[in-house]
C-alpha cells in the first residue's frame, strides 16, 4: 500500500494485491460493500474507490464485475470505467 497525506490527514491510497480488498459498512442497513481488484485507489477527498484491473464490487445484494469499477464511499453508487478502444464489458 502507498498511502499519501496532506495537512496530517490521509489524501489517497493505493493499495495492490492479489488480490487487494476493500470493505464499507452500508449507511442505513446491515450489508456491507465489498471490493477485490488488482489495485484500489482510494481517494479520500472525492469520496471514491477505484478498482482496476479484473474488479469486483458487491453492495450486499448486486455483484458487479469489470476491469474498472469506481464506487462513490458517500453515495454510495457504482461507476463503471472503460479505457477507450478496450471494448470493456460490466458484468451485473
Amino acid at each position: 500500500a502507498t498511502v499519501n497525506f496532506a495537512a496530517n490527514r490521509i489524501s489517497t491510497a493505493r493499495i495492490r494485491g492479489t488480490p487487494a480488498e476493500f470493505e464499507q459498512p452500508r449507511t442505513g442497513t446491515s450489508d456491507v460493500a465489498r471490493g477485490r481488484a488488482g489495485a484500489i485507489d482510494y481517494d479520500v477527498g472525492a469520496g471514491t474507490v477505484t478498482l482496476i484491473g479484473d474488479a469486483w464490487l458487491s453492495d450486499g445484494r448486486n455483484e458487479i464485475r469489470g476491469q474498472q469499477l469506481t464506487y462513490d464511499v458517500r453515495g454510495q453508487r457504482v461507476q463503471s470505467g472503460s479505457r477507450p478502444g478496450q471494448g470493456d464489458r460490466v458484468q451485473i
